[in-house]
Parts: C-alpha cells; structure tokens; sequence
C-alpha cells in the first residue's frame, strides 16, 4: 500500500507545471514559482508541492523557463533598451521572442484603408496590458497572480474562441494570422506592485505611438492590430481599452479606436475578457 501511495504521489507531481530555474551558477532547479517580487522569487519545489516556501534572491537567477515555454532571463545590473513605453518594469528582460531576423527594403508600407485588400497580410497581436492600471484595491487583492498567470490566459482566448472574439469584422476578412507570442514576455514584465490603483488612468495617443515603436514584430509587412488596454475598472464594472493598427514596417500607429465593456461571467479570465467581447460587437457596428 505505502508503495502505491508513493506511485500515485511521484505521478501526481510529474503531471504538476514545472518550471525551470537556472542558477548563475549553471545549477537547474526543477520548481513551481510562486511569486515574482523585485529582488527575489519564492517557489516550491516540484517534488514537494507541500513542502516550505523558498526564497531566492533575483541576483542569484540566470532565467527561469516557465511550464507555458516562455522564458524570462535575468541579470543583476540588466536594464531594458529600445523602449521608452510607460508600465514595463525595468527589473525584467522581455521572453525569448527573437522578433524580426532583418528588414525587407521592398516591403509596402500600408494604411488603414488597406486593411480590407484580400492581399494585405494582417496580424493580430492580442492584448497588450503594460499600460493598463487595475482600478478599484479591493477588488485586486492578488495583483502578482493576475499579472504571472492570468493575463495570458485572458490573451489565449482571442485564439480557443476565435468565433468570439472575431477580429475579422475590423477587416471584413478572416484570413489573417495571430500571433501572441510577441506580448506574452511584456505582459508578464509589469510589476504587479505598481499596477493596482484607486484613481483615474488614462492613456495618451503619445503612449500608444511610443509603444506600437518599441515593438518587434516577426512579420516584415502588412498591417498589425493590437488591443491597448487602459483600465480593469473594478469600482465602475468597465474594462477600457484601444483598438489599434499599425503599419508593421515601420510601425506607424494608422488607426485608434477607444472602447469599453461591462466585465460578468464565472472566474477572472471570463469576468475581464468580457468587455472585450462586448467592444468587439460596438466595432462590428461602427466598421460596417
């Protein structure tokens, strides 16, 4: 029986989201994070789940590969270059992304119009939170868990519920490509102790602009749309957000549209996805 026990326990924690931390000292730590502060992580071990929570200090962390695959490399004296955008913490390099491999001197540059030509390439890039602000303490209790686990899965559902969440009524077409990837090591680069807030937040078309050139994009041309996202609004029941597109050769914002929605439904991914469903049918409207 105890051998049973112990089969059934070593499976359990094999089939558990493991995730990868190398030390600078090249040792690799098989652990399940648990919080991401500024100077430190604290995580379980894989094989103990219920075991005491460690504490590691960041300076000691060369990267962690999380159980999604993305990466998040550290260093000691690292800082962020190439972006200038309000909201990203300076204390986290982007995922593994690798972006663009070169620039292509023949590729076309596009205009909002041109979103509805069947030989425009269109990307939608999902959700981008590192502007955004949860409006309302209270209703935030857990910020850190939001940012490392539920921003993702909130992105996600523009690709598990495509019939949804159809992007293609800004374009009046459904052949265009998503790729998530290039936001997923943003989003989880806020620092989730600066993000709650009990005040008004707005963001400026000057934010927009610095933040759609701060990216780096894999495809060389075409049109990319992204979602700007400007406040969780726990005190008003609203989630207000930017649709933008963008020229992705050179980056230039060629379209801004603000929208909003009332948050319901069962868990937070639901509750918040909810006004982006709702900002999807007003768009359907207006781009008719």
């Amino acid at each position: 029986m105890v051998l049973l026990i112990c089969l059934v326990l070593t499976a359990f924690a094999q089939n558990q989201a493991v995730d990868k931390i190398t030390l600078t000292s090249g040792k690799e730590v098989s652990a399940i994070v648990k919080e991401i502060l500024p100077s430190e992580i604290k995580y379980v071990a894989s094989n103990n789940v219920d075991g005491p929570l460690i504490t590691m200090p960041k300076k000691e962390i060369a990267s962690i590969v999380y159980a999604n695959g993305v990466e998040e490399v550290f260093s000691a004296n690292q800082t962020l270059s190439g972006s200038s955008a309000p909201g990203i913490s300076a204390n986290k390099v982007f995922d593994s992304y690798k972006g663009r491999t070169s620039e292509d001197p023949n590729a076309k540059e596009f205009e909002f119009d041109d979103r509805r030509n069947s030989s425009t390439p269109i990307v939608n890039y999902g959700i981008d939170f590192t502007l955004v602000k949860f409006i309302g303490s209270s209703g935030f209790s857990d910020p850190s868990k939001i940012v490392d686990v539920y921003l993702e899965k909130i992105n996600q559902k523009i690709i598990m519920e495509q019939d949804k969440y159809d992007m293609g009524i800004i374009f009046r077409r459904r052949d265009f490509d998503i790729d998530l990837d290039m936001l997923s090591g943003r989003n989880r680069s806020i620092n989730p102790y600066e993000v709650v807030t009990n005040s008004n937040h707005t963001i400026s078309e000057e934010q927009i602009n610095g933040l759609v050139a701060s990216y780096n994009p894999q495809a060389q041309e075409g049109i990319g749309l992204v979602i700007v996202m400007e406040s969780l609004n726990k005190l008003r029941e609203r989630g207000e957000m930017y649709f933008v597109l963008f020229d992705i050769k050179t980056k230039k914002v060629v379209h801004i549209r603000k929208e909003s929605g009332e948050p319901s439904g069962f868990g937070i991914t639901n509750y918040w996805m909810k006004p982006v469903y709702e900002a999807i049918k007003k768009l359907k409207r207006a781009y008719r």
